[in-house]
């Protein structure tokens, strides 16, 4: 669905500077964004989120490390003890990069 692969209204007040009709209008956009009850603020956050990650991955300063466990992770084969090292290893990288706290 190509609503889901660019910025749209569930993401964001959308606001066309070319298209406004006088000065007010972008402070009219601003009032429209602020009005938007909490949890359709949180539902458009998750949205924007969803989209940025979708074309950027995540972004935390841990992503070359995420790119070499992926790597490590198609060479454990079989191996139990490399399966045993391979989740001890993405451990340690969850809490480096979220220490205290799941990602999102």
């Amino acid at each position: 669905q190509i609503r889901n692969l660019v910025i749209n209204e569930s993401m964001a007040e959308i606001f066309f500077p070319d298209l406004a009709n006088s000065s007010s209008a972008l402070l009219r956009a601003i009032v429209r964004a602020q009005a938007r009850t909490p949890a359709v603020q949180a539902l458009q956050r998750k949205a924007r989120l969803s989209y940025f990650r979708r074309y950027h991955g995540q972004v935390d300063g841990f992503e070359e490390y995420r790119v070499a466990a992926q790597l490590l992770r198609k060479v454990v084969g079989d191996s139990t003890s490399m399966r045993q090292d391979m989740l001890q290893l993405e451990k340690i990288l969850k809490d480096l990069a979220y220490p205290g706290r799941d990602p999102l």
